[in-house]
């Protein structure tokens, strides 16, 4: 009997979502490969690493995903961001998404390229990515008659102009001109006609892209996931500890930092920890 199970290409900048897609995949026998900019040393995390960078670097691996699965293109990635890191420090005022546009282009064309030379079955194979990385890596796979799954990783242009109206609220909180240019959305936009199926977290996202054209028969809402840790022992909450709030998302205000501030500064004096462990963004 032939093999029917579908295979699945999956391409991702960075370690989004901590790769839970090519994880799961993998765990069910379905992945092929996959493609990201940068992948580490597993020994890394066993370091004690000081600067921050380096750590994070480490970071960019995942043990339940086997090397030999993974096609990276650390050393160039590597290359980019540090040229743009130079130019920021000449230029502090240079809009970082312009690098963005950049760099997601350079990663779908290497991966196109990749998969150029691949033997690829239209009527087994799937392809994953996400927005702003995965256009010309589509375009090449359309041709071929490859179904393209694109996950957007925000709501569009209604994502940055509730961004705006929030900086005008909160001024000093966002750097002036970090709006992303028109090719940047323009790219977005792209990326939606090519995708045979767009997949949204939240059925809020899904509205907005909507609003901005995209037919609503063409996108899948997938609630973001979460790997429980097996259940111990009930937790026993201790009424005379401080209770602590846990804020896990970039600190910037698209993902509404300065509430949190706020609220921290009208409960002061109160028994309650304000924890921040989320990353600085733009």
């Amino acid at each position: 009997m032939l093999n029917t199970q579908p295979k699945w290409i999956t391409s991702q900048i960075g370690a989004r979502q901590h790769y839970c897609v090519p994880q799961g995949l993998h765990q069910d026998g379905l992945l092929d490969v996959l493609f990201t900019d940068c992948w580490s040393p597993r020994f890394l995390k066993k370091l004690p690493l000081p600067v921050n960078s380096v750590r994070s670097f480490a970071g960019r691996n995942n043990a339940n995903i086997p090397s030999v699965k993974v096609v990276h293109f650390t050393g160039s990635a590597f290359a980019r961001e540090a040229w743009f890191k130079l130019r920021r420090k000449w230029s502090p005022g240079i809009n970082p998404f312009e690098f963005y546009d950049g760099y997601g282009s350079w990663f779908a064309k290497a991966v196109a390229k990749q998969l150029a030379a691949r033997n690829l079955d239209p009527a087994r194979h799937w392809f994953h990515g996400f927005t702003t990385g995965s256009l010309e890596t589509m375009e090449l796979l359309r041709s071929r008659g490859i179904p393209c799954v694109l996950e957007q990783i925000d709501a569009g242009r209604i994502h940055y102009e509730i961004v705006g109206e929030e900086a005008r609220l909160w001024p000093g909180w966002q750097p002036a001109g970090m709006n992303p240019p028109e090719a940047y959305f323009a790219r977005s936009e792209k990326e939606w006609e090519t995708a045979s199926v767009v997949v949204v977290n939240s059925r809020w996202t899904r509205d907005a892209l909507v609003r901005q054209g995209m037919p609503l028969g063409k996108i899948v809402i997938n609630p973001l996931c979460y790997d429980l840790p097996p259940w111990g022992q009930p937790l026993q909450r201790n009424w005379k500890a401080p209770l602590k709030v846990l804020w896990v998302a970039e600190v910037v205000l698209g993902k509404g930092i300065k509430y949190l501030v706020e609220a921290a500064r009208r409960l002061a004096g109160r028994n309650i920890t304000f924890i921040v462990a989320g990353t600085l963004g733009i």
